[in-house]
């Protein structure tokens, strides 16, 4: 099993959060032997977060 993590927010893209949660969750699933494929950040956008879910 492999994990692909995607994380939401505009505030993400525009560098007013740091997501440190997305950073926590990679160590936490690789230490339990999940490979983490990707990480995919998205704005808050319909279309964005479904294509990235596609």
């Amino acid at each position: 099993m492999n994990a692909a993590i995607i994380s939401i927010g505009n505030e993400l893209l525009t560098g007013q959060c740091v997501d440190t949660n997305s950073a926590w969750l990679s160590a936490e699933l690789t230490r339990r032997g999940v490979p983490v494929v990707c990480h995919i950040a998205v704005g808050d956008d319909e279309e964005r977060i479904a294509e990235a879910i596609a």
